[in-house]
């Protein structure tokens, strides 16, 4: 015998029908939103990659151009070290060629006066006993001129630390021992002329050593300027 429920229908058709329709279209629906995203994933797993991809490029490009404008600026600065280097040159020779003459004829001078005051063994005894070697040995240093003119001296620094210190205390020695033989000349005992001989002696040896290493330079900087001037010029005999 067959029994039938009433609660199972209705006026809008069978519950369970309906039931079992909307677990459908649930499971549908859902199935639809996973899908749907997936895709959005998908979607933005791709944008991803391109961002990435983009700033990647990006990146790379920013490289290269600090790479090029390091590039330029290394070669810039390469190209003021360069242009600095031949100006100190430039300065350097006009330098030397500025004072080489002065400086050549000075040091013949303190030669021919050194050779006077190392012919004497007891050099500083014979000038504290002696007036008439006193007032040659005075003569002979006052005649002493190595003039360094002020355009020079501004640029000193192009010639170097070494070689501008041994120009500049050579051309101050003759001042200084004037100066010692001025005071001498008021008040001195044998032993304060002793003394003075003798340092005479020592700054005359420092001067001639200060003059070798500046008129050096001089010949060299005009040698490889092809403006070597010989310090003595041979006469043609006539006839």
């Amino acid at each position: 015998m067959a029994v039938s429920c009433g609660l199972l229908s209705a006026d809008w058709g069978n519950i369970a029908d309906w039931a079992a329709a909307s677990a459908t279209w649930a499971t549908a629906f859902i199935a639809f939103l996973a899908l749907f995203v997936a895709a959005w994933g998908v979607v933005f797993s791709l944008i991803g990659a391109v961002a990435v991809a983009y700033l990647g490029w990006k990146s790379n490009a920013l490289a290269d151009e600090a790479h090029q404008a390091n590039t330029q600026a290394m070669g810039l600065e390469t190209r003021t070290l360069e242009q600095d280097q031949k100006f100190r040159e430039f300065e350097r020779t006009t330098l030397l060629a500025a004072i080489s003459t002065n400086v050549r004829m000075t040091a013949a001078s303190v030669k021919t006066l050194m050779d006077r005051v190392t012919e004497k063994p007891n050099f500083a005894e014979d000038f504290a006993s002696d007036a008439e070697l006193r007032s040659k040995i005075e003569s002979g240093i006052s005649s002493l001129d190595l003039p360094v003119p002020d355009g020079v001296r501004d640029r000193l620094q192009y010639l170097g630390n070494n070689l501008g210190a041994h120009l500049l205390r050579a051309a101050s020695t003759p001042r200084v021992l004037v100066a010692l033989l001025d005071t001498c000349k008021r008040s001195a005992s044998e032993d304060d002329l002793i003394f003075v001989g003798d340092f005479i002696r020592h700054r005359m040896q420092y001067m001639a050593s200060d003059l070798s290493v500046v008129r050096d330079a001089c010949i060299d900087s005009e040698r490889a300027s092809n403006m070597l001037i010989p310090d003595v010029i041979k006469r043609t005999p006539r006839g």
